[in-house]
């Protein structure tokens, strides 16, 4: 009787020939491919191809798949331009068994980061007050909406702080 290798199988992110993934903008690490092998054989994890294949990068032993440059939403480099990134990752046994899966790593929105606008310091007389209006109101751009809150730092060298409301 000769023994005959069996390939190994993919298993992560549900196993079989393809697969869907959604990973939030900004994030580099994709998933980590993982796989089985009835007769034990040392998985070798590789990018086999894809319109998007450039864009990643796999660990050959451990299988974490990462985006090569961590993607923007706002400006896709994506073969087809809508943020959905394909490729086909591969294991090999080492024994002339492999497996493949198509992957689909789609790119979803996440809070970019607030630009603030604020006046750097002021300085004032003992004994008075500074009101922030006007000219000199913290000026909030976060692309949010109002739901979401915004937490914000004001610290003092000298005296006391003292906030009255809450917009």
């Amino acid at each position: 009787m000769t023994a005959v290798n069996d390939a190994p199988v993919i298993t992560s992110n549900g196993g079989g020939a393809t697969a869907s993934i959604n990973v939030a903008e900004n994030t580099a690490t994709v998933t980590t491919v993982t796989s089985t092998d009835v007769d034990g054989g040392t998985a070798v994890y590789s990018i086999a191809g894809g319109a998007d294949s450039a864009k990643f990068s796999i660990n050959s032993s451990t299988g974490v798949l990462t985006f090569v440059s961590a993607p923007d939403l706002e400006s896709p480099t994506d073969a087809g331009g809508n943020n959905v990134y394909d490729l086909t990752v591969q294991v090999s046994d080492g024994n002339g068994g492999t497996d493949a899966q198509d992957i689909a790593v789609t790119v979803t929105d996440a809070v970019d980061s607030l630009g603030i606008t604020a006046p750097a310091t002021a300085t004032l007389n003992e004994d008075t007050t500074f009101v922030h209006s006007g000219a000199n109101v913290v000026q909030v751009d976060d692309g949010i909406t109002a739901d979401t809150p915004i937490q914000v730092s004001l610290s003092v060298a000298n005296g006391t702080l003292t906030l009255n409301g809450t917009t």
